[in-house]
C-alpha cells in the first residue's frame, strides 16, 4: 500500500485523473501512508478540476472514503475564493 500512493501520483502525471481520487482516499484514510487530510483535500480538488465529474459526484453525496477532516479541508479551500471575492466586492 505504501507504494500505491506513488503509483497513483505517477498516473496523474501521465494524464489519468483517476489517480487523484485514489491517492486522496489513501491519504484521507491513512492506508499505507500517514493520514493527511490536507493533502487528501488537495488531491480531491485536483481530481475535480481534471476528471469527467466523478470527484464532484463524490463531494455531493455521503462517502465513507473521505474522513471528516478531509471534508473540512476541502470546505476551507472552497471558501477562500468566495471570501476573497466578497471582500474585493466591498472595497
Amino acid at each position: 500500500p505504501a507504494r500505491a500512493l506513488d503509483h497513483f501520483v505517477k498516473a496523474t502525471e501521465l494524464g489519468d485523473p483517476r489517480g487523484f481520487l485514489a491517492a486522496g482516499i489513501l491519504l484521507s484514510q491513512g492506508i499505507g501512508v500517514r493520514r493527511d487530510p490536507e493533502a487528501a483535500a488537495d488531491m480531491l480538488l485536483q481530481g475535480a478540476a481534471s476528471d469527467a465529474g466523478e470527484a464532484i459526484n463524490l463531494l455531493t453525496r455521503p462517502n465513507a472514503d473521505w474522513s471528516a477532516e478531509t471534508i473540512r479541508a476541502v470546505q476551507t479551500r472552497l471558501k477562500r475564493p468566495a471570501v476573497e471575492a466578497f471582500h474585493e466586492a466591498l472595497e
